[in-house]
Order: C-alpha cells, then sequence, then structure tokens
C-alpha cells in the first residue's frame, strides 16, 4: 500500500456526480457557471518527508518526485476553489493543515478517514469536513474522486 502527505488541499460540497457539463462558460449579473471547458487539469505527487507532507505540481516536478510517490490528477474549475481529485487505490495520505477547513465529498470509489480520534468509512455521496488545523489521514481502498472545496472554519 502506498502511503504518502498530502500538500495539495482538496475540498467539496457540490455533488457533480453524473452532470453533464456544457461546452462553454456563462456569466451574468447573478454569477458565473464553471464548465468543463473552463477547467485545467494538473498532474501532482504527494508523499512524507521527514515527517511532513510534501506535493510536487505539475509535469516536471512530479517526474523529479520520489518514485514512491502518489500520483493523482486534479481537475480545477475557474476561479472558484472547486477541485476534482482522482487518487489511486491503495494510497494513503495526511492532509495538510491549512487557515480553512475542507470539505470533501466522495464522488467514486471507497475510501477511510480518520479525523482526529473518529475513524469513518465513506462510500459514493457521503461527505466530511476536515478542520484545518489537525493532521488527519485518508486512506483510499480502491480508485476513487473526490471533489473538495475549502470552507471557513467555525
Amino acid at each position: 500500500m502506498k502511503s504518502a502527505c498530502s500538500g495539495l488541499v482538496m475540498t467539496a460540497f457540490l455533488a457533480i456526480g453524473g452532470a453533464t457539463w456544457a461546452q462553454s462558460a456563462s456569466e451574468s449579473a447573478s454569477g458565473k457557471v464553471f464548465q468543463s471547458i473552463d477547467q485545467r487539469t494538473i498532474q501532482a505527487a504527494l508523499w512524507e518527508e521527514n515527517g511532513q507532507p510534501m506535493v510536487a505540481r505539475g509535469t516536471e516536478a512530479v517526474n523529479a518526485a520520489p518514485s514512491d510517490a502518489i500520483r493523482v490528477t486534479v481537475r480545477i474549475f475557474g476561479t472558484t476553489g472547486i477541485r476534482e481529485v482522482t487518487i489511486p487505490g491503495g494510497s494513503k495520505f495526511l492532509p495538510p493543515k491549512g487557515p480553512n477547513d475542507t470539505v470533501v465529498y466522495l464522488l467514486s470509489g471507497h475510501m477511510t478517514a480518520t479525523l482526529g480520534d473518529t475513524v469513518s468509512e465513506l462510500t459514493p455521496g457521503d461527505v466530511l469536513q476536515k478542520s484545518g488545523s489537525a493532521y488527519n489521514v485518508y486512506e483510499f481502498h480502491e480508485d476513487s474522486v473526490i471533489v473538495e472545496h475549502y470552507v471557513p472554519s467555525p
């Protein structure tokens, strides 16, 4: 089983499962729609070094990451802060600490989240909120897709 720490923050409360994204973006006085064409995809590598979570983003940096680093694909939707992350099964990592909480929606796959002393199994459609100030552990038992987004800490 691979193990790594994530310097990549993943967040989500938007359930996009089954949604069909249109071909272009649109904006009105009421807001903006970020569609599939508006997203950009990056590769990232996650690992732990001297007890600290590490992340590399972009092809060159990912290629230079340790061979045992977890490789993930991240789709970023415009400036919304919403990310869709594809994670290989067998991956285990610590999501990073930060000033904000992170909401994670499990779109597909199966994962275990250890949030402090609480261990929870998640299946598609489940949501977790990770405290920004605490180290937690995510373990993915099969290829999985999460959608994540930062939220204000209480």
